[in-house]
């Protein structure tokens, strides 16, 4: 398949992913008649699942995503995903509500293979485009999602259940979406590594006498090493190149402070709006998302100035040498 067609497939699946107009009502939806919870069980039993369940899955999420090349575990994503509305629509109780938890968890630490599948496609000089269309599409879903939600509460033309049922047959697009996404095949280097390995194992087999099982188990022994070799030489690039360690570090500060503002502000709302009839959740997302949107495009665009104004004045300098 070719890069431009896979683009549009992954934008699609970006779009749909995050068209889940149950999200900033989540809490009220539970604490509603639907799933009769209160609010301490939501905040104190149910919401820490997430939390933990994302920590403990990012790490092995992270390495599996590259040992498996991206397209499994997007496939994952989907699944974790119809996983997590399929209990939110038919789940009853603490116990199952704790498991959508579990399952949002690992769609969330799954995230990455998403942002990180067209890096694998395309080829370099196209990152710049397909990073600014893959975080469109999510910031377009997330637009559609957060109106169409808050359009269907304030006419009272949809229920939460409503919106929790539309936002299930969305990640089940997604999921049918994600399967058919081509698959990433593995590096030259990698592949012309492991000939070098297969040829070597056969040589030792003709001259020492081994087993299948043992050329097998010893190919697979060489195989991990190199891989951890290969990871640990990547991390080099923090000790090359400051400014990536720095980034990566405010990223993930920012990251959890996000998170944690995400899973817990709906109760401050639950304050701020006691009338359930006149609940603004999806119109306050809506503009911090739209808002945000601009933000990041004016800095980008002021970024992208400077940066050519930097580099008009470097030229002017060495043509007046």
């Amino acid at each position: 398949m070719h890069w431009k067609a896979t683009t549009i497939l992954i934008c699609i699946y970006g779009i749909l992913k995050e068209f889940r107009p149950a999200t900033p009502f989540l809490t009220p939806y539970l604490i509603s008649s639907y799933k009769n919870l209160t609010l301490d069980e939501v905040y104190g039993q149910i919401f820490p699942f997430w939390t933990y369940s994302y920590m403990i899955f990012l790490v092995p999420i992270f390495f599996l995503t590259d040992i498996l090349r991206y397209k499994p575990v997007v496939v994952l994503e989907g699944a974790c995903l119809c996983c997590t509305w399929a209990l939110l629509v038919w789940g009853e109780g603490v116990r199952q509500m704790q498991l959508m938890q579990i399952c949002f968890g690992l769609a969330s630490a799954s995230e990455i293979a998403y942002y990180s599948y067209m890096y694998a496609i395309v080829d370099e000089k196209n990152y710049r485009r397909v990073t600014s269309y893959i975080r469109s599409a999510a910031l377009v879903g997330k637009l559609f999602a957060f109106a169409l939600a808050q359009f269907l509460v304030s006419t009272e033309t949809g229920s939460y259940l409503l919106l929790n049922q539309i936002s299930l047959g969305a990640v089940c697009i997604v999921f049918f979406i994600a399967l058919a996404l081509p698959r990433v095949p593995s590096p030259r280097v990698r592949q012309e590594v492991q000939e070098e390995l297969v040829s070597e194992q056969e040589s030792q087999h003709g001259q020492q006498g081994l087993t299948r099982g043992e050329v097998e188990r010893r190919k697979l022994d060489r195989g991990v090493r190199n891989y951890l070799i290969t990871t640990f030489k990547n991390f080099q690039i923090y000790k090359e190149n400051m400014v990536v360690l720095k980034w990566s570090v405010w990223w993930a500060l920012a990251s959890c402070g996000i998170f944690q503002i995400y899973n817990y502000i709906q109760a401050l709302w639950l304050e701020m709006q006691p009338d359930p009839s006149n609940v603004e959740n999806g119109l306050t997302e809506f503009m911090n998302t739209l808002t945000g949107t601009y933000v990041e495009d004016f800095i980008s665009r002021m970024l992208w100035i400077f940066q050519s104004r930097e580099c008009s004045a470097r030229q002017e300098i060495s043509f007046a040498w």
